[in-house]
């Protein structure tokens, strides 16, 4: 177990600490299972890491993910990742995350 940095934007660090989030997926993975990370002062543990396609991500996690429908997942992806795009196969890594009481 250990400490590790994941960099999140403000509407999604706000999205996580109001329970909306408990995932995010990157292109390279961050942390296993048992990982900590913080959101100001409250710590969340890494639950789960696996690798999806995108379009599993966006059709069955973007709740998950904080955001309302995959169409909003599809353009956050593509706000933050513009030179990859939404390629629909492309495997990302899923952080799952709780906090930790």
């Amino acid at each position: 177990m250990a400490a590790i940095e994941i960099s999140f934007r403000p509407d999604m660090r706000e999205a996580i600490v109001a329970g909306r989030k408990c995932c995010t997926s990157r292109t390279s993975c961050k942390g296993r299972p048992g990982d900590t990370f913080a959101i100001g002062t409250r710590q969340y543990r890494l639950t789960a890491v696996r690798r999806h396609p995108l379009h599993y991500v966006a059709s069955v996690l973007y709740k998950d993910e904080g955001v309302d429908s995959p169409a909003e997942f599809g353009a956050l992806w593509a706000e933050i990742y513009p030179v990859r795009g939404c390629d629909p196969f492309q495997l990302v890594w899923v952080h799952h995350f709780e906090e930790v009481a």
